[in-house]
Protein backbone atom coordinates (compact mmCIF):
# COMPACT_ATOMS: atom_id res chain seq x y z
CA UNK A 1 0.00 0.00 0.00
CA UNK A 2 1.29 3.46 -0.74
CA UNK A 3 0.10 6.91 0.29
CA UNK A 4 0.16 9.93 -1.98
CA UNK A 5 -0.25 13.36 -0.41
CA UNK A 6 1.38 15.66 2.09
CA UNK A 7 2.97 13.59 4.82
CA UNK A 8 1.64 10.59 6.66
CA UNK A 9 -1.74 11.30 8.28
CA UNK A 10 -1.89 10.88 12.06
CA UNK A 11 -2.92 7.30 12.80
CA UNK A 12 -1.53 5.71 9.66
CA UNK A 13 1.80 4.04 10.33
CA UNK A 14 4.43 3.84 7.62
CA UNK A 15 3.76 0.55 5.87
CA UNK A 16 6.40 -1.13 3.75
CA UNK A 17 4.62 -4.44 3.36
CA UNK A 18 1.12 -5.25 4.48
CA UNK A 19 -0.50 -8.68 4.46
CA UNK A 20 -4.00 -9.65 5.60
CA UNK A 21 -6.80 -7.43 6.85
CA UNK A 22 -5.78 -4.16 8.51
CA UNK A 23 -7.84 -1.21 9.71
CA UNK A 24 -6.49 2.25 10.56
CA UNK A 25 -8.10 5.36 12.05
CA UNK A 26 -7.04 8.66 10.38
CA UNK A 27 -7.26 11.93 12.33
CA UNK A 28 -6.64 14.56 9.70
CA UNK A 29 -9.27 15.89 7.35
CA UNK A 30 -8.40 16.14 3.70
CA UNK A 31 -7.89 14.07 0.61
CA UNK A 32 -5.59 11.06 0.72
CA UNK A 33 -4.91 8.87 -2.25
CA UNK A 34 -4.14 5.34 -1.13
CA UNK A 35 -3.34 2.58 -3.55
CA UNK A 36 -1.98 -0.92 -3.72
CA UNK A 37 1.48 -0.91 -5.32
CA UNK A 38 2.30 -3.11 -7.07
CA UNK A 39 -1.18 -4.17 -8.06
CA UNK A 40 -1.95 -7.67 -6.84
CA UNK A 41 -4.94 -9.92 -7.60
CA UNK A 42 -7.18 -10.28 -4.57
CA UNK A 43 -5.67 -7.23 -2.84
CA UNK A 44 -8.27 -4.61 -1.96
CA UNK A 45 -8.11 -1.18 -0.33
CA UNK A 46 -11.24 0.57 0.89
CA UNK A 47 -12.21 3.50 3.08
CA UNK A 48 -14.80 3.04 5.81
CA UNK A 49 -16.88 6.02 6.94
CA UNK A 50 -16.64 7.25 10.52
CA UNK A 51 -14.66 5.91 13.47
CA UNK A 52 -16.93 3.02 14.38
CA UNK A 53 -19.06 2.59 17.47
CA UNK A 54 -18.33 -0.78 19.04
CA UNK A 55 -20.09 -2.00 22.17
CA UNK A 56 -17.93 -3.52 24.91
CA UNK A 57 -16.89 -6.28 25.09
CA UNK A 58 -15.81 -7.05 21.53
CA UNK A 59 -13.03 -8.95 19.77
CA UNK A 60 -10.65 -7.55 17.17
CA UNK A 61 -9.36 -10.36 14.96
CA UNK A 62 -7.74 -8.30 12.21
CA UNK A 63 -4.56 -6.42 12.91
CA UNK A 64 -4.54 -2.65 13.00
CA UNK A 65 -6.81 -0.24 14.85
CA UNK A 66 -10.05 -1.25 16.56
CA UNK A 67 -13.35 0.52 16.08
CA UNK A 68 -13.94 3.38 18.48
CA UNK A 69 -15.85 2.69 21.70
CA UNK A 70 -17.21 4.64 24.66
CA UNK A 71 -14.50 4.58 27.29
CA UNK A 72 -15.20 2.95 30.66
CA UNK A 73 -13.11 4.06 33.67
CA UNK A 74 -10.52 1.39 32.75
CA UNK A 75 -10.16 -0.77 29.64
CA UNK A 76 -9.23 -4.45 29.89
CA UNK A 77 -7.51 -6.06 26.92
CA UNK A 78 -7.00 -9.81 26.71
CA UNK A 79 -4.66 -11.03 23.98
CA UNK A 80 -6.27 -14.05 22.32
CA UNK A 81 -3.55 -14.67 19.71
CA UNK A 82 -0.02 -13.26 19.71
CA UNK A 83 0.32 -14.25 16.03
CA UNK A 84 3.78 -15.68 16.62
CA UNK A 85 5.13 -12.76 18.65
CA UNK A 86 6.52 -12.92 22.18
CA UNK A 87 4.78 -9.66 23.16
CA UNK A 88 1.95 -7.43 22.06
CA UNK A 89 2.36 -3.63 22.26
CA UNK A 90 -1.03 -2.06 23.01
CA UNK A 91 -1.75 1.67 22.72
CA UNK A 92 -5.03 3.33 23.68
CA UNK A 93 -5.74 6.49 21.63
CA UNK A 94 -8.21 9.34 21.86
CA UNK A 95 -10.66 9.28 18.94
CA UNK A 96 -10.85 13.05 18.54
CA UNK A 97 -7.11 13.78 18.37
CA UNK A 98 -5.35 10.47 17.79
CA UNK A 99 -3.27 11.23 20.90
CA UNK A 100 -1.74 8.28 22.74
CA UNK A 101 -3.57 8.09 26.08
CA UNK A 102 -2.01 4.96 27.63
CA UNK A 103 0.16 2.04 26.57
CA UNK A 104 1.21 -1.35 27.88
CA UNK A 105 2.99 -4.51 26.74
CA UNK A 106 1.16 -7.84 27.06
CA UNK A 107 3.16 -11.06 27.31
CA UNK A 108 2.38 -14.77 27.23
CA UNK A 109 2.75 -14.79 31.03
CA UNK A 110 0.47 -11.73 31.40
CA UNK A 111 -1.92 -11.73 28.41
CA UNK A 112 -4.59 -9.62 30.15
CA UNK A 113 -3.73 -5.97 30.78
CA UNK A 114 -5.51 -2.78 31.87
CA UNK A 115 -5.35 0.63 30.20
CA UNK A 116 -6.52 4.01 31.57
CA UNK A 117 -8.45 6.20 29.10
CA UNK A 118 -7.67 9.28 31.21
CA UNK A 119 -11.19 10.65 31.16
CA UNK A 120 -11.57 10.55 27.36
CA UNK A 121 -15.11 9.82 26.22
CA UNK A 122 -14.25 7.79 23.11
CA UNK A 123 -11.09 5.79 22.47
CA UNK A 124 -9.76 2.99 20.31
CA UNK A 125 -6.97 0.45 20.54
CA UNK A 126 -4.24 1.46 18.09
CA UNK A 127 -2.51 -0.71 15.55
CA UNK A 128 -1.15 -3.96 16.84
CA UNK A 129 -0.47 -7.38 15.38
CA UNK A 130 -2.40 -9.37 17.98
CA UNK A 131 -5.99 -10.59 18.07
CA UNK A 132 -7.56 -9.13 21.24
CA UNK A 133 -10.75 -8.98 23.30
CA UNK A 134 -11.53 -5.48 24.59
CA UNK A 135 -13.82 -4.88 27.55
CA UNK A 136 -14.41 -2.84 30.68
CA UNK A 137 -12.06 -3.68 33.56
CA UNK A 138 -13.40 -4.51 36.92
Amino acid sequence: MSLHGAGNPVGLPALDTTWGDKTFQLHQAGRYDLDVTPSSPGCRLSALPGVGDATLPFTVQQTGDSSAFSAPSHVEVQVKDFNGSETCELVLRDVASGENVDFVTATHNAPTVTLDPGGRSQVYLAANDCAVRIGAAG
